[in-house]
This record gives structure tokens, sequence and C-alpha cells, in this order.
């Protein structure tokens, strides 16, 4: 049975600093509602406590201008597999131990155990083209 799902090495809320095509005035000119950070809930959770193994992830996004904080957040979800290796956490492929649905569903496979990730990213500003601008829950561009 799986032990432990955290998202992205217990990071809670993650703080985009620059991303593809921001404005470095911090201005936003196109006058869009722009996610500026991410948080996932819960921050720990261990897929025995749940009904049938089934852990309901919720992102909560965090703009730069009213509502501030909306909860839940449409966001993309993925799972990956976490190893300690010399005291820094690796991230790799679940080999289907694990896997998330688009609502943020996380379920293990029968007989998975381990420690596992799950991570979500929202697109920062609907108007920047190109793929640059989200924001995840591992505090990447």
């Amino acid at each position: 049975m799986l032990r432990r799902i955290t998202p992205g090495f217990l990071v809670l809320v993650v703080w985009l600093a620059l991303a593809c095509g921001a404005n470095p005035s911090g201005a936003n000119p196109s006058g869009t509602h722009i996610i500026q950070s991410l948080s996932l809930s819960p921050s720990f959770a261990d897929a025995q406590n749940y009904p049938a193994g089934d852990v309901p992830f919720v992102a909560t996004g965090h703009y730069d201008s009213a509502p501030v904080t909306v909860n839940p957040i449409q966001a993309s979800w993925a799972a990956q597999s976490v190893t300690i290796w010399n005291g820094t956490p690796v991230y790799g492929p679940t080999n289907g131990a694990v896997s998330v649905d688009a609502n943020g569903l996380a379920q293990c496979a029968p007989g998975a155990s381990g420690t596992y990730a799950i991570i979500a990213w929202a697109i920062q500003d609907p108007n920047v083209k190109g793929g640059c601008g989200s924001s995840s829950s591992f505090g990447e561009p």
C-alpha cells in the first residue's frame, strides 16, 4: 500500500519570481488576473487513511488582483516518485504506481508503496503565447 503522497517536497506555497513574457516593472499591462503562486492541499497524505485509497488534492491560486485567493482553481496535475539521494529529493516516473486525474484525485495501483509527489501547475497569464508563464507547485516556470 502507498504510505505517503506529498506535494512537491512539502512545498506548500510557491512564489513565481519571473516568467517568460513578464513585465520587468511588475505592472500587469494586459489587465488580466495573473496567478502569482499555487498551493496544494493536503500537504501530506497517507492513502491508507482515505476511502479506497483515493486522495483528493485541491489547488489554490494566489493572484495579483482581487479575488486574490481562488480555491479551487483548475490546474493540470501529475504524479512523480520521490527518492532521497545524498539528502536531496530526486523525482522520477511513477511507473504506474500512482496516478492523478484532471481533478486532482490521486490513486495508488494495487500493491504500490513508497513516497510520491503530486504536482500541479496553472497558466500564469492566459494572454502569454507559446507555453511560457506557468506556476507550479514546485515553484518552477
